[in-house]
């Protein structure tokens, strides 16, 4: 008798201890599997359409140029794979899936590469590199190595340069954007949106005489 209390005492709570462990361990696992299948049917589903991605610095200007590539035909935001994304639609048809990542950098400044490699699963056709060449941006020497990084990193055929917030102080940066990307690259002046409008008609140009 003293030793079935006993047993009941000492061994019965840590059974019940074990099995909260592996009720949370399950719980989690399972909220893990789920994440994975969403995550994998997003992907799905974005690359039903040619991809396009936008990328660049913190505060380079990409959203604006996103928006301005769309006509403002924004879809909204995808927390699961945290990207931005919108339209260019042409003639009442959906051309292209413009995408804009939010997180290209972790908290202490270094490339996420956990970002990169989900933005390599999507397999974008494009990818669109915007470099602030304001007065006061990062360093363009940085931002044209974050550039040359993903151009080999995503082994594109259609890396875009796109110098943005162009005035009158930006001859220094745009002389070293030419020298790193050559002279065919994007100039959209500062406070003016409407320079995307020759970027969204190249891309359209590109997307109706399919590359092989």
């Amino acid at each position: 008798m003293v030793m079935n209390i006993m047993q009941y005492i000492f061994i019965e709570p840590l059974s019940m201890v074990g099995l909260f462990v592996f009720f949370v361990t399950f719980s989690i696992v399972l909220v893990y599997l789920a994440f994975l299948f969403l995550k994998r049917a997003r992907i799905a589903m974005l690359k039903r359409t040619p991809i396009a991605i936008i990328t660049g610095f913190p505060n380079s200007g990409k959203s604006v140029i996103l928006k301005e590539l769309c006509n403002n035909n924004m879809e909204g935001f995808d927390n699961i794979l945290n990207v931005s994304y919108g339209d260019i639609v042409h003639d009442g048809v959906v051309k292209l899936k413009m995408l804009g990542h939010q997180g290209f950098f972790s908290k202490d400044g270094r490339i996420d590469g956990k970002s990169i490699y989900d933005l390599m699963k999507l397999g974008p056709k494009y990818l669109i590199n915007v470099l602030d060449v304001s007065p006061f941006s990062d360093p363009i020497e940085k931002q044209i190595e974050f550039g040359d990084f993903l151009k080999n990193k995503f082994k594109m055929k259609r890396f875009l340069v796109v110098a943005n917030k162009v005035d009158g102080n930006s001859k220094e940066k745009l002389r070293k954007i030419e020298r790193k990307f050559g002279k065919k690259f994007y100039k959209i002046g500062l406070n003016k949106p409407a320079d995307v409008n020759k970027l969204r008609n190249d891309l359209l140009h590109l997307l109706t005489h399919r590359e092989h």
